[in-house]
């Protein structure tokens, strides 16, 4: 009896001396703080999601740039004040008086000659190059009446070589537009009211991929 006592007791002793050891070691852990961390979240870690595919990031919204060359027919905001043009939803055209307008690019057309019929103008000719007529609708969207704004418009071709509007010959263009039942580029514009004309240019022979340009912004023609 008294051996299986002993036995009993030393047995209790190695127990105990366990229970102390664990209890200590448990108590290491969780000082430890990445152990804490991943005890409090319930032993889930940095666990992968259940798909078994890694967290991506969701890309960062942003905003969306203008075209290189805005698209055929788009109306475009002109500022004449300081000679700025951008695509805003607003569509709108400021002319220097604080009137408002919009414009667009409705089509181009190459030709030889432009021959009003006036045998005084005469008409006006390509040369050794070649006659870019350019159609524009402008419309009036401020509340009162105004002339269309003087806005420089000018042509570029894939050589980056610019051409202005034609100025000799004027006389010619603006009765050639009104026998194509076109508006001068001074109409006088009633509000939500527009006005359909047009600009011309001569360019090079060899020019190609010509686009309108308002300052800095690119216009498709065609």
């Amino acid at each position: 009896m008294k051996s299986m006592g002993w036995t009993i007791k030393k047995y209790a002793v190695l127990m105990s001396g366990a229970v102390a050891l664990v209890v200590i070691a448990w108590v290491g852990l969780l000082n430890d703080e990445s152990f804490s961390q991943r005890f409090k979240k319930g032993g889930s870690g940095d666990r992968a999601p259940a798909s078994g595919y890694p967290e991506v990031p969701e890309p960062s919204p942003q905003a969306a740039e203008a075209p290189e060359v805005i698209p055929l027919g788009t109306p475009v905001e002109v500022r004449s004040q300081n000679r700025r043009v951008k695509v805003d939803q607003s569509q709108v055209v400021n002319a220097s008086g604080g009137d408002t307008f919009s414009i667009k690019v409705e089509r181009s057309q190459v030709v030889n000659s432009l021959d009003s019929g006036d045998t005084f103008s005469g008409p006006v000719k390509a040369g050794d190059g070649k006659l870019v007529v350019v159609y524009l609708t402008f419309m009036n969207t401020g509340p009162s009446a105004s002339t269309l704004p003087q806005t420089r418009f000018s042509l570029r071709d894939s050589q980056g070589r610019q051409y202005a509007e034609v100025y000799e010959g004027r006389v010619s263009v603006l009765k050639w537009l009104a026998t194509q039942g076109l508006d001068s580029p001074v109409q006088r514009v009633l509000p939500g009211h527009s006005a359909q004309t047009a600009q011309v240019f001569r360019v090079a022979a060899d020019a190609s991929n010509l686009k309108l340009v308002v300052d800095d912004t690119l216009l498709a023609i065609q």
